[in-house]
């Protein structure tokens, strides 16, 4: 894992992390499922790219400071101080997609760089699609997440800059080396422990986002 990932190099930029994290992930199932995986996802990001070639209309709800699509996770799992800076948290945020033109001439980006890996190309677009409706329908000020080790994290991040949102990551569990956590990047990213921020950053995760806190969950 370390001769691979020091083989990728350093990324230029939040796309190029992704997709550097991407083949990470790719290299634990080999050649064979990494194709299989680009040939079905071809056709499903067409899918999505023609289905929704249009606006969908979003039912506008209150601003939040704050979404946080927390897959389930309990919301102890947050840090303090991350509560008192975003007070009005969307902890159960409505699960929609929304792809507007925008959204569409980012993703072209991607596919213009990457046009063979559909596997990336498809996971990119639906992340896009969920944070897109999100922030149409809640105007936050940041999107709060537990997913240093989804491939689609630094693209997320680039992402929501261009819309002036801060993207940021909360640790929710154990960290050991393991290349599927590679080269990610968020606007800040809470860790647990600076133990934590050398075993990350010894896999390329940019060194610049790291903020040690723990949390309630571990008090």
């Amino acid at each position: 894992q370390k001769k691979y990932v020091e083989k990728l190099g350093e990324p230029r930029d939040d796309i190029e992390r992704s997709y550097f994290q991407y083949k990470c992930q790719m290299k634990f199932n080999g050649k064979m499922i990494t194709f299989l995986l680009n040939i079905v996802s071809f056709p499903l990001a067409i899918f999505y790219l023609v289905r929704y070639r249009t606006t969908v209309k979003v039912k506008k709800s209150d601003k939040r400071d704050c979404v946080f699509l927390r897959d389930g996770l309990p919301l102890n799992v947050l840090p303090n101080s991350l509560k008192k800076e975003y007070p009005n948290i969307e902890s159960n945020p409505e699960d929609g997609f929304l792809l507007t033109a925008k959204d569409k001439k980012f993703i072209k980006k991607i596919i213009t760089r990457y046009g063979l890996s559909w596997h990336f190309i498809l996971k990119c677009i639906i992340k896009i699609g969920k944070y897109s409706y999100a922030i149409e329908k809640y105007f936050p000020n940041a999107i709060v997440v537990c997913a240093e080790y989804s491939f689609t994290s630094s693209v997320l991040t680039l992402y929501c800059r261009e819309r002036k949102i801060k993207h940021i990551d909360v640790m929710h569990g154990e960290k050991l080396y393991y290349m599927r956590d590679s080269f990610f990047r968020f606007d800040e990213c809470y860790i647990w422990d600076e133990h934590y921020k050398r075993i990350l950053t010894s896999l390329k995760a940019e060194k610049n986002q790291f903020v040690v806190e723990v949390p309630p969950s571990l008090t």
